[in-house]
Parts: C-alpha cells; structure tokens; sequence
C-alpha cells in the first residue's frame, strides 16, 4: 500500500504500479484499498502496512508509546493472515536531497524483521495492542543489536535538520 500522494505525478504513479503497488488514501477509511489488500492476502501475498500511516516521530509514534491505526490489524484479521512485524530505522534521513547524492557518504537504513503472529481472534483493540508490543519489542531489540544513537531513531524533518546539523 503506498500513500495516494504519491500518484499525483504520473513517472512516479507508472514506476509504483510496476512494483505492484497500490493507493491508499490516508484522509478516509479507504474501503478500495482494503479490499484490494484482502484479495492480495487471500491470494497469498504480501502486503505492506505502514501501522502509523506514514513516518512518524516521538510520541506520535508507536515506538514513542501510541498506538498503531487499524489498517493493519483490521486487514490481518479479515483476510485473515499473519502479520510479520518490521521496523525501519534511517529513512527519515531521505527526506532531504543530499542524501541522494551518487557520492558517499551513504546514509544508513536498518531494517529488523520479527517473528510471525495471528490477531485473526482478536478485537481491533486487543489486535492493535498486540502489535504496538510486537513493534516496541523489535524496535527496542534492533537499538540494542546495531547500538543505534539518538542521531539513528527516528526524528521529524525539523528536528532532523537540528540533529544532522549537530552531527
């Protein structure tokens, strides 16, 4: 699931549907997208989620102590299918265009994969809490295998600018 902004301009569009992607409009419940992503499931693939919605940072973030929207668990729990929780550390950085540039420094990225689990038998609720736990558990684990510094986790685009300029 890809975030409907991004097939405003038609390169980007063609190149996110060559990769099998689809729109998601994160202003509404997006009832095309859930279906689109139960049919996936049920035809056993993959679909990605992003449980906040979007990159998100501190408080606002499930890592930070919120909870996930419902997306997620609602899809897991209709199709119904596994989740496998992930986290991704470093693509905040992306945000800005140096880190584009053919020339090192490269910008790390950490990705961490945990273990499959069902919320097919849960509530939305007890689902997304579920999950929240799953995230917070292998974000934690992954700070602690990479020793990720505060310049590492996550930071909004204002604060990244204050942290990139200190580093």
């Amino acid at each position: 699931m890809t975030t409907l902004e991004f097939y405003d301009h038609w390169f980007l569009a063609a190149w996110l549907r060559a990769l099998n992607t689809f729109p998601v409009d994160r202003a509404r419940p997006d009832r095309r997208a859930l279906r689109l992503g139960m049919e996936r499931l049920q035809a056993g693939k993959f679909v990605g989620v992003f449980p906040e919605g979007g990159i998100r940072a501190g408080p606002s973030s499930i890592l930070g102590g919120s909870l996930p929207k419902s997306g997620a668990t609602l899809l897991a729990r209709l199709a119904p299918a596994p989740i496998i929780p992930c986290v991704i550390f470093g693509t905040d950085r992306l945000y800005a265009w140096s880190s584009w540039s053919p020339m090192p420094p490269r910008i790390p990225v950490w990705i961490a994969i945990g273990s499959m689990f069902s919320v097919e038998n849960e509530r939305e609720g007890a689902a997304n809490v579920i999950l929240a736990t799953a995230l917070r558990d292998l974000g934690a684990k992954t700070i602690a295998h990479f020793d990720l510094g505060l310049n590492d986790l996550p930071a909004t685009p204002q604060h990244r600018k204050g942290r990139d300029a200190l580093a």
